[in-house]
C-alpha cells in the first residue's frame, strides 16, 4: 500500500510540474484543431470552451483535489494553442495517469516517446506506470 501512496505522490508531483509547464501552451483565443491540423468547429451541445486562465485554473483544482477526471475535462476544454506538440501530449498523458486511464495514459506517452525517444518526462511518467501495473 505505502509504493502505490509514492507513486501516486510522485505522479501528482509530476502533474503539477507538467502542468505549470505545460499551460505555457494554452492560448486564450486559438480555435480547436484536429491532428491535421485543421480548426474544429465548435460543438452546439458541447460546452463552452475555457479561457486560458480557466483552464489553468480548473486543472490544478481538480489535481490538487484529486479529482483527475475533472483535470481531463477540463484539459481537453481548454483552448489548446498546439495539442499535439509534446508537451501538451505528456500533460494529457499524465493527466490519464492519475485518472486511473491506464491505456489511454500509456497510448499517448509511447506516442510522445515515438517521436522524441528522450523526452524525459514521458519516459518517467511511462516507467511509473509500468512500475504500478
Amino acid at each position: 500500500m505505502a509504493r502505490y501512496r509514492l507513486v501516486a505522490s510522485a505522479i501528482l508531483g509530476v502533474a503539477i510540474g507538467i502542468l505549470i509547464s505545460g499551460c505555457a501552451g494554452l492560448q486564450g483565443q486559438s480555435a480547436a484543431v484536429d491532428q491535421s491540423g485543421e480548426e474544429v468547429p465548435p460543438d452546439a451541445s458541447s460546452e463552452p470552451a475555457l479561457s486560458v486562465p480557466e483552464t489553468y485554473q480548473a486543472i490544478s483544482l481538480a489535481v490538487l483535489a484529486g479529482d483527475a477526471e475533472s483535470a481531463v475535462a477540463a484539459y481537453q476544454r481548454g483552448r489548446v494553442e498546439d495539442p499535439y506538440s509534446e508537451d501538451q501530449q505528456v500533460l494529457l498523458g499524465n493527466l490519464y495517469l492519475i485518472a486511473g486511464e491506464i491505456v489511454q495514459a500509456r497510448d499517448t506517452l509511447t506516442a510522445v516517446l515515438e517521436s522524441n525517444p528522450d523526452n524525459i518526462d514521458a519516459l518517467y511518467l511511462l516507467a511509473l506506470l509500468e512500475g504500478a501495473t
